[in-house]
């Protein structure tokens, strides 16, 4: 390979763009940027938005489409960051400023000191079914998920029901802002500071000004004390799937082909099963955004007093112990299933390591993994039951999530109570709603079977629950796990609350830069 077609250096980066895909297969210049490459950035906001005036949105969003940012662009300020991470500060006042802030980096946990800023102005734009209706939009994406809206499927999800709920009609636990509103888009804004997000929101409403109303903003941030670490403390987004032909893999890790994700490309099952999409689907995906409350205190307490206590073990490592048997990875991102006592944070900094393993070596088993644990729930490696194995690369995700909230205050930790509303900005990209996000959450997180026993392990206890993200169903909330406890791996531990709690969401479609196109010329865009 040329040092023309070498990787952009983004040595800690889960997803490495191939340096040049197939242009006769992949056109960078159709596909909006967060669904692929996905936007580097240390703040995103969501500006949640209603549709007032579909004509006068339609031509002010021809005046905004030269803004979006493909995923061609996100290419170049790939280029252009490794190039400023490559170069020192040009002087001990842009030094002095970096040393203060939380330096942008492309990583999860790795700070580059004395590095310039690259200012980053992204956007991205997405619509739900309301918004086609409004927007005249005929055809079908052939997501019913999708067109029925997430509020209807929250009781399936697992989102704890209302105060208003009855056993006719089922409210979920949401915010009203989020339970009581009609959205039709969103629009992604994603840079290097919250100035730039602040800059680039103003731009966006004067640029659509009175043809839309703005809902709901949320902003998320990458944590300054733990850059790419969620409000738990562990590192996150390490399993993202490489699309083949779109990602250069590294060792271990999962791929798929690129139609798991974007759609009308190889791997979309709508092109060879059920009715076809529309034509102007192609290089589109569905999003969903949930915005996720983490109850970090009461997780701590409970951590604390659910020690795995083996022998050698102190007091605080035991407590660790549970938390990596519980999500799957110790809180630098190296797999438990690697370091099954400790943490080593040298195999979280090693990308060839980070993903290499299967939950197989030296034994199958739960013995270092628990069946249960997050990444194993939500992100499985290896199975022998027939038939499972298309449905595992078929389910996978791209994640972009990014915390939302401050950090655990001092009165918070010592009341070991939640005040502060803080969480994750979840978002994903499939190209079959159920198929991705829909089984991740509802097949496999809220199953206590799954996974399924394999043909090397037939006797083994119920999974139970994803400790993380798993619910039940209903107001009832208890939940149990089992396998944390490599001495007594039937051990069952009780789970009282939710330690995430849904409070809204949306599922959009994120159409590619062609149908935007035809949007804001108000073609049609029916069911060819």
């Amino acid at each position: 390979m040329s040092s023309s077609l070498s990787p952009i250096h983004t040595p800690h980066r889960a997803l490495v763009p191939h340096p040049q895909p197939d242009p006769s297969i992949f056109n960078l210049d159709d596909i909006q940027g967060d669904v692929y490459p996905s936007f580097p950035k240390k703040f995103e906001w969501f500006v949640f938005f209603t549709i007032e005036d579909a004509a006068a949105f339609k031509t002010a969003l021809g005046n905004f489409i030269p803004s979006i940012t493909t995923a061609a662009r996100v290419m170049e300020n790939l280029k252009a960051i490794a190039h400023s991470q490559a170069e020192p500060a040009e002087s001990m006042v842009e030094e002095v400023k970096e040393a203060a802030e939380a330096v942008f980096s492309l990583g999860h946990g790795h700070k580059h000191k004395h590095r310039r800023l690259v200012p980053l102005r992204q956007y991205q734009l997405a619509l739900t079914q309301k918004g086609f209706d409004v927007l005249g939009v005929t055809g079908n994406i052939q997501d019913s998920g999708f067109s029925a809206g997430q509020q209807a499927d929250a009781k399936a999800l697992g989102d704890r029901p209302g105060a208003e709920s009855t056993d006719a009609k089922y409210v979920p636990d949401w915010e009203p802002v989020w339970r009581d509103n009609v959205l039709h888009g969103v629009i992604l804004i994603a840079g290097e500071s919250h100035l730039s997000c602040k800059a680039a929101t103003s731009h966006a409403r004067e640029v659509f000004g009175s043809t839309i109303k703005v809902v709901n903003i949320v902003e998320g941030a990458v944590r300054a004390a733990e850059p790419g670490h969620e409000h738990f403390g562990f590192n996150d987004g390490l399993s993202q799937p490489a699309m083949r032909g779109l990602v250069v893999p590294h060792v271990g890790q999962l791929q798929c082909d690129p139609g798991v994700i974007l759609m009308g490309q190889k791997g979309d099952p709508s092109l060879t099963t059920g009715t076809p999409r529309p034509s102007w689907t192609k290089n589109g995906t569905v999003m969903v955004f949930r915005k996720l409350r983490q109850m970090v205190p009461e997780f701590n307490t409970f951590l604390e007093k659910n020690p795995t206590k083996l022998p050698g073990l102190t007091d605080p490592e035991a407590v660790a112990l549970t938390g990596a048997k519980v999500v799957g990875r110790w809180k630098s991102g190296a797999p438990i299933d690697l370091a099954p006592v400790r943490d080593d944070p040298a195999i979280a900094q090693d990308v060839n390591r980070l993903n290499a393993f299967n939950y197989q070596s030296p034994t199958p088993g739960e013995a270092r993994c628990p069946f249960a644990a997050h990444v194993r729930k939500t992100s499985p490696r290896f199975t022998t039951v027939t038939g499972l194995e298309n449905a595992l690369e078929g389910a996978r995700i791209i994640r972009a999530a990014i915390p939302y909230g401050p950090d655990v205050t001092l009165m918070e930790n010592t009341a070991k109570q939640t005040v502060e509303d803080r969480g994750l900005a979840f978002v994903a990209y499939q190209s079959v709603l159920a198929k991705g996000f829909g089984t991740l959450q509802k097949v496999w997180a809220n199953n206590v079977q799954f996974p399924p026993p394999e043909t090397t392990d037939p006797q083994r206890p119920t999974p139970g629950f994803d400790g993380i993200i798993g619910n039940a169903i209903g107001s009832n909330r208890d939940r149990t796990v089992s396998g944390t406890d490599p001495l007594t791996q039937a051990k069952t531990l009780d789970m009282p609350t939710d330690f995430v709690v849904a409070k809204g969401g949306e599922y959009f479609f994120v159409p590619s830069m062609t149908a935007l196109g035809m949007i804001s010329r108000g073609e049609t865009l029916g069911q060819t």
